[in-house]
C-alpha cells in the first residue's frame, strides 16, 4: 500500500517534537561550503533491533524473561552508554568512540503508523492500522515513501567501476574492505570527498538480516549471525565516520539505518526470530546528538504493546517521525 499525503501528515505529534529536536530541529548553522549529504543504510531482511539496544535498568528483567535465554543478551557483554538506561550488542564496539564524541544516536521503538495507536485502537479499528507491515516489500515501501523526503537517493554499489585507478583522501580510513558494507560505504566516502553536489543522499544495503533461524549461536546470544552482521556495519560505519572527520565533514554528513520491520521478540525454537513491527536504529554524524530517542516498550508478552503475544511491538515513533528531522537538517536553508 502506498501512502497518501493526508496519511503522511498524520504523525505522533509529541514524539515528532521530541525527536526533532533532538535529531535535527536544533541543528548548527550551515558550513561555509553550504554543503550536507545523508546516508540510508538498508539493514535489509528486517534486523532484530531488540538485541541492537537493550534497556540495562529494572527493565532488563522483563527483557531477559521476554526474550529467553536462547536470545537475550547478559548484562556483562553490553556496552554501556553514559548515564543513558539503553546499552548496545557487542559487536558495535567499533561505534563506541563516535558515541563518546557525541555522534552517535539511537532512536527507539520505530515503525510504519498512519497516526498515533494503542493496543485497543489497533483491535478496534483495522482502517487504522498500516496494512502488511510484517511484509517484506509492503513494509519496505513504507520506507521508501517516507525517505522521499530527503529527495532523490542514489543508490551505492560494492562493485561501482567508476574509481578505478583513482585514489582519494578517505581511502585510507577503509583499510578493512572484506565485507560488502564497507565497499558500499567507501565508494559513498569518495563521492563526499568529491562533493560535486550541494546536498546528495545515497542509500546502501546490508544483506542477510532475515534470521528465522541461528540468529545467534547455541551456546551463546552475543555470537552468530546477527553478531558477525552487526560486527561487519560497526566497522564499516567507523570507517565510514573516521573518513568524514579526515575531510572535515563528521557533522556535515548523516548515516542512518533503516530496515523493513523489527523481529519478534520471543525466538521461535530455531535459534531465530520473525516478522515483527517496531524496531530500533542508528543515527551516525551530523543530524545525531548523542542521546538515546523514543520510548522502549513495555516489554511484557501480551501485554499494552504486543499486538500478536509473542513480542511484536507497536511502534512509538513513526517512520515519518525518525526521518522528517533528519530531512529537515539535510536540507537546512538549502537554496533550493
Amino acid at each position: 500500500m502506498r501512502l497518501t499525503r493526508r496519511e503522511l501528515m498524520k504523525t505522533t505529534a509529541t514524539g515528532a517534537l521530541a525527536v526533532a529536536t533532538q535529531f535535527g530541529g536544533a541543528a548548527e548553522a550551515l558550513p561555509a561550503d553550504d554543503f550536507r549529504a545523508v546516508v540510508a543504510v538498508n539493514l535489509a531482511g528486517g534486523h532484530d533491533g531488540w538485541n541492537m539496544a537493550v534497556p540495562i535498568d529494572g527493565r532488563y528483567a522483563a527483557y531477559a524473561k521476554g526474550r529467553g535465554r536462547a536470545l537475550a543478551l547478559p548484562p556483562s557483554r553490553l556496552l554501556g552508554l553514559g548515564d543513558c538506561a539503553t546499552a548496545l550488542h557487542p559487536s558495535l564496539a567499533p561505534l563506541m568512540p563516535a558515541w563518546n564524541a557525541g555522534n552517535l544516536g539511537v532512536a527507539l521503538n520505530t515503525g510504519p503508523l498512519l497516526q498515533p495507536i494503542d493496543k485497543a485502537l489497533y483491535r478496534q479499528r483495522p482502517d487504522l492500522r498500516p496494512r502488511n507491515v510484517m511484509l517484506h516489500d509492503d513494509a519496505g515501501g513504507y520506507w521508501r515513501t517516507a525517505m522521499g523526503r530527503l529527495g532523490p537517493l542514489q543508490t551505492v554499489e560494492s562493485d561501482d567501476p567508476v574509481f578505478a585507478g583513482r585514489h582519494f583522501q578517505t581511502d585510507r580510513h577503509f583499510q578493512n574492505t572484506s565485507s560488502d558494507i564497507a565497499r558500499q560505504l567507501w565508494r559513498v566516502a569518495r563521492l563526499i570527498e568529491m562533493r560535486d553536489q550541494a546536498r546528495p543522499a545515497f542509500v546502501v544495503s546490508q544483506y542477510g538480516y532475515d534470521t528465522h533461524a541461528e540468529q545467534v549461536a547455541a551456546d551463546d546470544p552475543s555470537r552468530g549471525r546477527q553478531a558477525d552482521l552487526y560486527a561487519e556495519l560497526a566497522v564499516a560505519l567507523a570507517a565510514f565516520q573516521e573518513a568524514m572527520a579526515g575531510l572535515g565533514l563528521a557533522r556535515n554528513v548523516t548515516a542512518f539505518t533503516v530496515s523493513e520491520f523489527g523481529r519478534a521478540f520471543r525466538g521461535n525454537g530455531q535459534l531465530g526470530t520473525d516478522h515483527a513491527w517496531g524496531n530500533n536504529h542508528l543515527v551516525l554524524g551530523g543530524a545525531a546528538k548523542g542521546a538515546v530517542h523514543g520510548v522502549y516498550p513495555d516489554l511484557t508478552l501480551g501485554g499494552p504493546d504486543d499486538v500478536v503475544g509473542d513480542g511484536r511491538w507497536l511502534p512509538s515513533l513513526s517512520v515519518e517521525d525518525y526521518l522528517a528531522p533528519i530531512a529537515r537538517w539535510h536540507r537546512l536553508d538549502a537554496a533550493v
